[in-house]
């Protein structure tokens, strides 16, 4: 059996390819190092090719990660608090795709990511909204408390009456609960909607309402592991923040540069557990 890889990404290609579905190169060379005779032993073809070289999630996710370190680092970099807030927040969209690349890699245990920022902006912007309108019965639920906040803060009468005092203080401390709520579940249903990509290569003609579909399929029949998935990215980025906090105060506020990296370190090894748990069909359509 031969694998195919494109001589530009370096990418496994799938059969009959004429052109790489990745970054689309049209110039595919042989790996020599990954072709193995149909001919010989089955229990030594079996033992020396037909398990990837990383075969656990984790090691191929470190693997991956040192592989891309550099677009990882300059991707971070890019998506610090200071340029999200400034751009309105479509500087995430290299976030995005970086991590749809690496849900590719993951597919198909590759251990290289093809990342062009110029291509990859677009492609970010089209995750970005679909992420977006996922989230959007929770962001509909933010606004809804955010105007009772505000209007219970506005009210004249609130402070000389116990009882709106306690309304106010209800109120108060339910926003503050689910404004940590909405981060965490709006960072968990990103890895579904990554899921639900996985099926679709860069050079695809995306089906928007059947990856919203998929997203929420997926999001329904895995409920248990969505709701572990957000209390533990919950605790995580408490973590997280709390660390980079205490960076930022011992480097004089160098390492708010890079504020983001830890995050985005996490989120890959996140979706390098979940695709491996999709590619087993533990996580199922």
């Amino acid at each position: 059996m031969d694998i195919f890889r494109c001589s530009k990404c370096q990418n496994v290609l799938p059969q009959n390819t004429t052109a790489c579905p990745y970054c689309g190169t049209k110039n595919l060379i042989e790996n020599q190092t990954d072709k193995v005779s149909s001919q010989g032993n089955p229990e030594e073809i079996n033992k020396n090719f037909a398990l990837p070289k990383k075969d656990h999630w984790l090691d191929q996710s470190i693997e991956l990660l040192s592989n891309n370190i550099r677009d990882v680092i300059v991707v971070s970099i890019i998506n610090n608090p200071f340029f999200l807030i400034l751009s309105l927040f479509l500087v995430s969209a290299w976030y995005h795709s970086l991590l749809y690349r690496f849900t590719l890699a993951l597919r198909e245990k590759n251990t290289k990511i093809d990342f062009n920022y110029a291509s990859a902006f677009k492609e970010g912007i089209v995750i970005f909204v679909i992420n977006s309108i996922v989230m959007l019965p929770f962001t509909v639920i933010l606004l809804l408390i955010i105007g009772s906040f505000l209007l219970m803060l506005l009210y004249p009468i609130y402070t000389s009456n116990p009882v709106n005092e306690l309304a106010f203080l209800i109120v108060y401390l339910f926003s503050i609960i689910y404004i940590f709520f909405y981060v965490s579940i709006s960072m968990s249903l990103k890895f579904f909607v990554l899921l639900a990509l996985s099926e679709y290569n860069p050079t695809d003609r995306w089906n928007i309402k059947d990856i919203l579909k998929k997203t929420v399929v997926l999001a329904t029949k895995n409920w248990v592991k969505l709701t572990v998935l957000t209390l533990i990215i919950l605790i995580m980025s408490l973590a997280l923040q709390n660390l980079m906090s205490i960076l930022c105060y011992c480097t004089l506020g160098f390492i708010y540069l890079f504020s983001s990296l830890p995050f985005i370190i996490m989120d890959i090894f996140i979706l390098g557990y979940l695709m491996n748990d999709y590619t087993t069909n533990k996580t199922s359509l």
